[in-house]
């Protein structure tokens, strides 16, 4: 969840989920990098997916999570408000994204809720923004 909207990724894709922990500064690294972590061994890049998203910035809160996402045989930690639950999605209920601008968010799909929406985030996607380095 972020800015009180629900998001989500395919959990084949996701880790593990931690507690927020201290994260070491690195000289130079966009915006939305907010450092690295050390995570049993592997050196991790968290980025924060407000910002990344372009989101208006929010106080930390124990409620934060960083979510540790698989990707071309790597990780990369993304700082989100909360992790709310698992859930399960049939293929017939995500619906594709219209393109709103030059610049989308990286979505593969929307899901409608009771709830409300729930944006299907496209790691891949994601990853590509953050390493073309031109919306962080």
């Amino acid at each position: 969840m972020l800015a009180g909207q629900c998001y989500g990724v395919a959990v084949s894709g996701v880790r593990e989920v931690l507690r927020p922990c201290e994260v070491a500064w690195v000289p130079g690294a966009p915006g939305a990098c907010l450092g690295v972590i050390n995570l049993r061994g592997h050196i991790v890049s968290v980025v924060d997916l407000r910002q990344v998203l372009g989101l208006a910035q929010d106080e930390s809160s124990a409620a934060n999570r960083l979510l540790v996402i698989d990707y071309d045989d790597s990780m990369l930690a993304l700082k989100v408000d909360r992790v709310l639950e698992l859930i399960n999605i049939a293929d017939e209920e995500i619906e594709a994204t219209p393109r709103m601008n030059q610049t989308p968010i990286p979505l593969e799909g929307v899901v409608t809720r009771p709830q409300g929406p729930l944006f299907l985030l496209s790691p891949a996607d994601l990853v590509r923004r953050l390493e073309d380095n031109t919306h962080v």
